[in-house]
């Protein structure tokens, strides 16, 4: 609306309400028939917008001469900023000209110093005074310190590279707040009738509207210096000092309470943050930025404006729409708040002040997605026409009150912008008699405040749309994909604004080709590809043991077997369950048996006849044990007889392993069978969220497929694997470490089952058997870190069972710098592995592509296919999908679902959500349900509260995964009781019900969960529930040395509090950005030293600055490295909303 009434007064129009309608004046007959036009499509909007201001208009007062002046609120939080920060650039304003033709230099440093004489502003610096409080100090026009510089670039070889540098350079160059000036000008004279003038202020002093009005108002006076007259610029009455004073004493006098009181019921609740970016949120803010421009299809455009005028709505309101059913595509939000600039100017006497009164409005819009367009414009219309009611409180005042919890990567409230610039907007004279002036437009770096500022501007064509983004956020190939994708939706809201949302048309056939044939590696039509031919993964050992008979298959303590003994063996075996058992092909074969080269041929042998196996681990409790034989149907249980005594549940067949005479058996007299593809090679149970565990049969088409991809791309023709089994057979995997090996021609190496896993892993690492290959999770990694150990010969590192991160890598590199590191994703149901990633060290950690005969679908709601960079449930097809769930149709026809790209096959829905990078790479983004994976385990939550509540004294259980103060996954389990409970109790319980994996590391008693809006319990909330913790109590800890005293009292002077423990911190007990700033100034005072915002956030409480303080020492503080430089220049964001907790 600002711009639309910025435009008409430009041309002599003059608009206003009386009586609920709206009263024009202009000079002539007739208003032109498109002015006219553009009045009635925005009837509404204008007359809310002139109400508004007639409500709150009154004169701003002049103040009388003063030393020092109060800050407005938004220069308040820039100051702190600055003050904390001083090296940062992020909020330097920059505007250019270039003026073609000849330039009267002199006239231009004279149009600028009056300039300077006429807003105070421009001259203004901020200082502390005695009191410690910032003030503005207005400066005499002859101290302001201005300098016109002149650089010459005539004699430059590439000119315009070389002003395009300088431009870049003095944008980057910060300013001093207390020293000043804050305004820079420099002349580039690129010919004698060609120069560039650039402009660059501190956005304290500035906004957009002030830098158009700097350039307009500085022409006039050139004109006029050029013609020896005097300027015809009318005296400004107030300046905006005056405004400050003003408003301030509004917020005191509680003038705004309505306007307070509708922001702050907005937000009231969470709001929710956008997940956008195909690149890792950095921890701390950044500000590199570029801009991406195109123009709208303008017969698009005409069609749009006229949805918008037939649904009462301005064109803005139909943009920001659009720009939410976006951002709703590619977040699945439907909670949404994006941010929309204006001039802060509805007071007439502000519409010539230069100075930073620009506001913020916060758009909140909340729909569902099955919401049609005209119904989502509708919503949207009402939140603007509300936010322009009450667009005079300070976005800034709002933070500070909203208490946000902090998170230094982002804005507070919202990380999109919109903004929308009228066409014929900049109608002011830019040209003057022997001058032709035009914008500056070679500019290659931008500073990006926001992830995404779309900013809509109108042409005599229609619309061009700017889209600035975070570099360190999105990549080129992303933001293009986004603007396509905008183009399409704009389109399909032309076509069809009854549409819901959700169904908008978004890709274009090209995204599909690229989602199901290139990042699947899949050439041509999708069923083209065939699978590689079917081999029985037994057939595959048994031509292994013919070409290498003699070579080394297993090593178990003293005993060492070939491929020809172990497959006699195998064969022995396999004979023995036929003649003594009558095993048929199908039947389901238990075996539960330590590691040991029996129990390798028992799995050998199942396999042989036919069967599939069912992996049982010994140590698993009583109860799980039975569950699973009785769920499995075994015809057979292969054992030990130390086992033996522990199967009174067992009422089936047992078979110890260690005692019967099967190695007597004639290995001639086995029976050949067919190993049918599609039958079940083996049976393995995982967590189940029912409470009871649930089995995945694994077809032998499956296991097939994958161990031959895996020998062919972990290792081919080059090395031949020799792994160690060390983890149990009923984690799959043991499947990679077992198989691979013996049908590779490798050496498995078993390790005793009652080792300790830190002994194994030290021995595995220092080379024992050999071993050249590992498969193990990152869990196991972090205790070979722990280990000290400072090589080893492992050469291939496959890691997988759950989510890794770089110093995984990092601590494997440190054991050898050339082992190759893969991350392997894949659960169960689909066959150990569907996804791969070589990984080196530095690089961002992916899952990857799909393995050989495996296809990744990235679904949404409604399994509507995503683009790169929108999560969504990582769906797996081809040939590993498994066969379902045992004796648990529902949830397989839940979780194995029909291809919608394949007649005929199956996908699994992981539950796991991830998203496509524009290079076909995969990124894992976590859990879709509470599902987790803890030292390589899969474990549903629901489980365990299933087995707490089976405790008399739990009426209720949540179980959640948090991270420890070494950033370890733990899980934690909040419980409630009337009675007081105790952890080693709950502890005890779960042991006879639960394997040692899942049993939780802290338990808390809480009185009431927390609830979300669906009714359910919110779980993101535990943490913060009230509770007690029955593992130990937090108590107070005193300062223990001078230091320690010496930072307490300064925080108790800050806080305004009695008492401060070494370990509370700062933030977390009422500190903000205000008491950040003081309670630095006072340390920095008592120790010789210069600490800076991000030690503040690293170290946050006594304990660990007071340790900083004593080991660091001045000269490392002195000479930050790079990574705390680089620090320091990203933690502003926009305007330090990191540290508004509790008000600051």
């Amino acid at each position: 609306m600002e711009q639309l009434l910025k435009k008409l007064k430009t041309q002599g129009i003059k608009i206003s309400v009386q009586d609920g309608n709206l009263k024009i004046k202009f000079i002539g007959d007739k208003l032109p028939d498109d002015i006219m036009q553009e009045i009635k499509d925005n009837k509404p909007a204008l007359i809310e917008y002139l109400k508004n201001i007639q409500r709150h208009s009154g004169t701003i007062p002049s103040l009388t001469a003063q030393p020092d002046y109060a800050l407005s609120s938004s220069q308040r939080r820039l100051w702190i900023v600055s003050r904390l920060v001083e090296s940062n650039a992020a909020y330097n304003m920059h505007g250019a000209m270039v003026f073609k033709g000849r330039l009267d230099v002199g006239a231009l440093e004279n149009a600028f110093r009056l300039l300077i004489e006429r807003h105070e502003i421009l001259r203004t610096v901020f200082r502390e005074n005695a009191a410690g409080e910032v003030r503005q100090i207005i400066l005499p026009a002859a101290m302001a310190g201005f300098k016109l510089f002149i650089e010459d670039a005539t004699l430059q070889q590439d000119k315009t590279q070389y002003v395009r540098d300088k431009v870049d350079m003095d944008l980057a160059r910060p300013f001093d707040l207390s020293a000043g000036p804050l305004l820079r000008v420099t002349i580039f004279r690129m010919a004698n009738d060609e120069h560039v003038c650039c402009c660059t202020l501190h956005h304290i002093i500035c906004d957009g509207w002030s830098m158009e009005l700097l350039f307009r108002e500085m022409l006039v006076f050139y004109r006029a210096a050029a013609a020896g007259e005097k300027a015809a610029l009318a005296p400004l009455r107030i300046q905006y000092k005056d405004y400050a004073a003003w408003q301030q004493e509004q917020m005191e006098e509680n003038i705004l309470a309505d306007h307070r009181k509708y922001w702050i019921d907005l937000f009231s609740d969470s709001v929710p943050v956008l997940q956008l970016g195909d690149k890792p949120r950095p921890q701390v803010k950044t500000y590199n930025g570029m801009t991406s421009r195109h123009s709208l299809n303008p017969e698009k455009v005409a069609q749009f404006g006229s949805l918008c005028q037939e649904e009462g709505s301005t064109l803005f309101m139909g943009l920001v729409a659009i720009v939410n059913v976006l951002l709703h595509r590619y977040t699945n939000q439907t909670d949404i708040t994006t941010g929309s600039s204006i001039a802060g100017r509805e007071d007439t006497e502000l519409e010539e002040q230069i100075g930073y009164y620009a506001n913020v409005l916060p758009l909140r819009n909340r729909f569902r997605q099955t919401d049609s367009f005209r119904e989502l414009l509708s919503i949207v219309k009402e939140a603007t026409l509300k936010a322009y009611t009450h667009q005079r409180y300070p976005f800034d005042q709002l933070v500070d009150e909203l208490g946000l919890q902090r998170d230094p990567g982002r804005n507070p409230l919202f990380d999109v912008m919109i903004d929308y610039t009228e066409p014929g907007n900049d109608a002011w004279e830019k040209s003057i008699e022997g001058l032709e002036i035009r914008p500056y437009t070679n500019m290659t770096k931008t500073i990006s405040k926001f992830d995404l500022t779309f900013s809509f501007t109108g042409d005599s064509d229609g619309l061009v749309l700017a889209v600035e983004y975070n570099t360190d956020l999105f990549g080129t190939a992303m933001i293009k994909q986004l603007c396509g994708h905008f183009d399409n939706l704009f389109a399909a809201v032309v076509q069809d604004p009854a549409m819901p949302v959700n169904r908008l048309k978004m890709l274009t056939t090209g995204d599909i080709d690229t989602l199901l044939y290139t990042f699947n590696r899949v050439p041509g039509e999708l069923a083209s590809r065939e699978v590689q031919a079917y081999t029985p993964v037994i057939a595959l050992f048994e031509s292994q043991a013919m070409r290498t008979p003699d070579r080394t298959a297993i090593v178990y303590q003293e005993e060492t077997l070939t491929y020809r003994e172990l497959n006699d063996r195998v064969s022995r075996l396999a004979a023995y369950l036929q003649r003594n058992f009558s095993i048929q092909p199908g039947n389901r074969i238990g075996v539960m048996a330590d590691r040991c080269s029996n129990t390798i041929i028992a799995l050998l042998a199942i396999l042989k006849s036919g069967c599939a196996y069912v992996p049982i681990d010994p140590d698993y409790p009583q109860s799980r044990k039975r569950y699973i034989m009785k769920d499995a149907r075994l015809d057979l249980l292969i054992t030990e007889s130390d086992h033996l005594w522990d199967l009174d549940y067992f009422d089936g067949v047992a078979f110890a392993i260690d005692k019967e005479p099967w190695l007597a058996e004639d290995a001639a007299s086995i029976q050949d069978r067919l190993i049918a593809g599609d039958a079940a090679a083996y049976l393995i149970y995982t967590s189940g969220s029912t409470g009871d565990p649930k089995g995945c049969s694994i077809s032998n088409h499956s296991f097939s497929n994958y161990i031959q991809w895996a020998n062919g791309y972990y290792f081919g023709a080059e090395m031949v694997p020799d792994f160690g089994l060390f983890t149990s057979l009923s984690f799959d995997l043991t499947i990679t470490s077992i198989f691979c090996t013996l049908t590779s021609g490798g050496r498995l190496g078993i390790f005793p089952q009652r080792e300790a896993i830190v002994d194994i892993l030290r021995q595995y690492v220092e080379g024992a058997f050999s071993a050249n290959c590992i498969k193990l999770t990152p869990s196991h990694i972090d205790l070979l870190s722990k280990l000290s150990l400072t090589a080893s010969s492992i050469k291939c590192a496959i890691v997988g069972g759950e989510e890794m991160t770089a110093r995984h890598v990092a601590a494997l590199k440190k054991l050898n710098p050339s082992m190759k590191i893969y991350n392997e994703y894949g659960p169960t149901e689909t066959t150990v592995g569907c996804m791969v990633m070589p990984l080196e060290e530095g690089q961002r950690i992916l899952i990857g592509k799909p393995i050989d005969n495996m296809r990744i679908y990235i679904f949404g709601n409604e399994r509507r296919l995503e683009p790169a960079g929108v999560a969504g449930e990582i769906c797996v097809g081809g040939a590993g999908v498994g066969m379902g769930y045992l004796n648990q149709s529902r949830l397989t026809e839940e979780k194995f679902i029909e291809d919608p790209y394949r007649t005929g096959e199956r996908i699994y829905r992981t539950g796991d959500l991830g998203r496509w990078l524009p290079d076909g790479d995969l990124e894992f983004l976590g859990r879709k349900d509470d599902q987790v994976k803890i030292r390589g385990y899969r474990i549903e939550p629901g489980e365990i509260e299933a087995a707490l509540c089976r405790h008399r004294e739990v009426e209720l259980a949540v179980v959640a995964a948090e991270t420890d103060e070494s950033g370890d996954l733990q899980l934690v389990a909040y419980v409630a009781g009337d009675m007081e409970l105790d952890a080693s109790m709950l502890v005890e319980h779960l042991n006879g019900l639960l394997p040692a994996y899942m049993i939780p590391m802290r338990f808390v008693q809480v009185q009431d969960f927390p609830i979300s809006p669906n009714g359910k319990v919110d779980r993101k909330q535990l943490r913060h529930a009230a509770g007690r913790s029955l593992d130990r109590e937090v108590v107070y800890e005193a300062p223990r040395n001078p230091t320690e005293e010496q930072l307490a009292a300064i925080w108790k002077q800050v806080l305004g509090r009695e008492m401060v423990g070494i370990r509370d911190n700062f933030f977390e007990i009422g500190g903000n950005s205000l008491k950040a700033a003081r309670l630095m100034e006072l340390i920095n005072r008592a120790f010789p030293m210069n600490i800076s915002l991000p030690m503040l956030f690293k170290y946050p409480n006594i304990y660990s600055l007071a340790e900083y303080i004593v080991t660091a020492g001045e000269a490392e503080v002195a000479q930050p490295s790079e990574n705390e430089l680089s620090e320091s220049t990203a933690i502003i964001d926009r305007t330090l909303h990191l540290l508004q907790d509790n008000g600051g």
